[in-house]
């Protein structure tokens, strides 16, 4: 007599069960969409900084060797402070230029 009462309740709560598991389901898949894409915006801003800071040295050594080329008569502790000195006007340059100041 009651059974449809039952079958009613049970329908009605395995419905609510699978729209509270699908939307659980669709917030995880949503939280971990964002933590996949700030990871790999992460990769890339540290492959841009990579490349950045090979850049660097590889033109620190370019111009040491130049300066060494041009001047082979002054010392190498010499030459080492000379072209640290114009690195360091040359990043401060670019600093200003940057901030235009």
């Amino acid at each position: 007599m009651f059974g449809w009462i039952k079958n009613a309740v049970g329908s009605i709560a395995g419905w609510l069960g699978d729209g509270i598991g699908s939307l659980f389901n669709w917030l995880l898949g949503g939280v971990a969409t964002i933590f996949t894409k700030i990871v790999d915006a992460a990769n890339g801003f540290w492959d841009v900084l990579d490349s950045l800071w090979t850049f660097a040295v590889g033109f620190k050594d370019s111009l040491f060797g130049l300066f060494s080329a041009f001047f082979p008569f002054v010392p190498a502790p010499v030459m080492t402070v000379i072209s640290l000195g114009l690195l360091a006007v040359l990043i401060a340059g670019i600093v200003k230029k940057v901030r235009k100041e």
